[in-house]
Order: C-alpha cells, then sequence, then structure tokens
C-alpha cells in the first residue's frame, strides 16, 4: 500500500528523494548517443553501452571516432567482460565508406578473449574488409551520424583465439557529442 509519503533531503549540497511505500522511484536512466544493431557472427546483437561503459561518438580533428559498447560491458579487477568496438572515419570519405579510410578494432571478452583491427594499410588485404554506406555523417557536434548496411570481414588478431568476425546487415545511428 501506498501512503504516499516523500520527502526531499539535502546533504552535502546533494539533494535526495526519500519515498516510502510499495512504490519505486526510478533511476536515472541512460540513453546512448549511438547505437550499433546488426549480426556479429550470426547473432543479432545490439550495442548500447551503460552508465559506467558509455557509448561515444566524437570529432578528433576531422576523423569522427566511435566507442561502442555492449550493455552488460564491465570490468572488475582488470577483467573485462562484454563486446568493445572502436570505428574511427577519416576524411574524405563519401556516402560509400571502405577499408582505406577506417580504423576498426572490436574485442570480445566473453570465454575466451578475442581482439580484431583492420586499419587503413590492410585495404589490399582481402581477407580484411569494412564496407559501410554513409546515409549521413555530420562532422561538427551535434551533427548526425547515420551509417548502415555495415560490413566487416576479418581473422581475429595474431596472437588472441578466436574464430573469423562477420559483421553484416549492421548499423550505427546517433550524433556526435
Amino acid at each position: 500500500m501506498n501512503n504516499g509519503l516523500r520527502r526531499w533531503t539535502v546533504c552535502g549540497g546533494v539533494l535526495f528523494l526519500i519515498a516510502c511505500g510499495d512504490e519505486v522511484a526510478p533511476v536515472i536512466g541512460y540513453t546512448p548517443p549511438v547505437l550499433f544493431a546488426g549480426y556479429i557472427n550470426g547473432d543479432y546483437i545490439m550495442l548500447e553501452g551503460n552508465r559506467i561503459w558509455p557509448n561515444r561518438c566524437s570529432l578528433v580533428g576531422d576523423t569522427v571516432r566511435i566507442y561502442l559498447y555492449s550493455k552488460g560491458f564491465s570490468e572488475e579487477n582488470r577483467i573485462r567482460k562484454g563486446d568493445l568496438v572502436r570505428l574511427d572515419i577519416f576524411p574524405g570519405t563519401d556516402s560509400l565508406i571502405g577499408t582505406g579510410k577506417v580504423l576498426f578494432h572490436m574485442a570480445r571478452y566473453h570465454e575466451r578473449n578475442t581482439s580484431y583491427t583492420i586499419n587503413a594499410a590492410d585495404s589490399s588485404d582481402n581477407a580484411k574488409s569494412v564496407a559501410i554506406r554513409a546515409l549521413s555523417l555530420g562532422r561538427y557536434r551535434g551533427g548526425a551520424v547515420d551509417l548502415d548496411n555495415m560490413m566487416v570481414r576479418t581473422g581475429p588478431v595474431g596472437g588472441t583465439p578466436g574464430e573469423m568476425l562477420l559483421i553484416s546487415d549492421a548499423s550505427i545511428r546517433g550524433g556526435l557529442e
């Protein structure tokens, strides 16, 4: 039964809401500025980040830098769990973005830790490829980021176990912070 008792309390300059009854106050949510959705090795995955490991999309010089984390991504005692993607999109790209204009890095911290990296120098390596269609890529604060038809294919970085990485039918949507 909710008796409706609520009280605001200030403690050390911080405002607290104290609520009594069966009503639970909502936790401040996390809304990612950029979101990945697509297939990774056949599984549909959303990389939404979380409050501790938030997704980020920023401009570094004239390069768009995107960090994406799985919802449950965590680190405890220097041991990580979950998926992490870093995507740098270099200037000079138009609506079709290929291997020569990106730095792509993915780390999968699951039963086995596996890392994947594709950089611009890999454009002549047929075993490594990135293809993305940019519907919008505003290179300014608040600019829209709308990438779709993302395809990535590569093997694991030498020295890390794991299978080939295949990302397909993926999109990244959001805005630059």
